[in-house]
């Protein structure tokens, strides 16, 4: 798989999706809502795909000595090392963020979530559905620019993000606590999204890579 994920990256990662990639980094904007930042990485996989159908990667991948279904596995462990990269990335400008603001919440700033350990949570477990339901919808008909796929993919992220923030924003007193770091038990609840985003990103990108493959089976190349 090593040896897969290198080929991946190697070959088929345009230019155009490391750019995307590194505006996680606007994180570190003041006054910028965080959770949009990770909207760019989303992004940046719509060129991924297309571009793998012009180069015939998938024909390419297909006539190397691995099962027909590590085809779909190599997509998904490039997903997951590009999504990871951008947290990873991001996680220093998160560290600026919150040395220039500190981890108390200001009192006039509107409520929204913060920097903290339940922001990566919420954007890992995206990141988890954003795969599950894009890899297992394109492998039913690879090779073809499936333009719907990554639109309702995408937007599907974009509706999460807005219940999340709406969340944040229409519940009284729920930003302040947990955008307040000094609070044991607001360090406990950050802990607890974070795992849990861990377990949503792998458990659906898992998924994502089981049903991805078997729909890739019936797929007559």
């Amino acid at each position: 798989m090593k040896n897969l994920l290198f080929k991946e990256i190697k070959l088929c990662v345009p230019t155009q999706t490391w750019i995307f990639i590194a505006l996680s980094m606007m994180i570190v904007i003041p006054s910028w809502p965080v959770m949009v930042s990770y909207v760019y990485v989303i992004a940046g996989f719509m060129p991924l795909f297309p571009i793998a159908i012009a180069n015939r990667d998938l024909l390419y991948t297909s006539i190397l000595p691995v099962k027909k279904k590590d085809v779909v596995k190599g997509k998904v462990l490039l997903m997951c090392f590009l999504e990871l990269v951008s947290v990873i990335w991001s996680i220093p400008f998160a560290i600026l963020k919150l040395w220039e603001t500190g981890v108390m919440p200001a009192e006039d700033v509107y409520p929204e979530l913060g920097v903290n350990p339940a922001l990566f949570g919420f954007i890992l477990l995206m990141f988890g559905m954003f795969n599950l339901i894009y890899v297992p919808w394109y492998y039913k008909k690879p090779g073809t620019k499936n333009a719907a796929a990554q639109l309702v993919s995408m937007f599907a992220c974009m509706i999460y993000m807005g219940i999340i923030t709406a969340i944040f924003m229409g519940v009284p007193g729920l930003a302040e606590f947990i955008n307040n770091l000094t609070n044991m038990a607001s360090l406990g609840v950050n802990l607890g999204i974070l795992a849990a985003g861990l377990l949503g990103f792998f458990g659906f990108s898992a998924l994502a890579n089981y049903l991805g493959g078997r729909a890739f089976q019936k797929v007559d190349l």
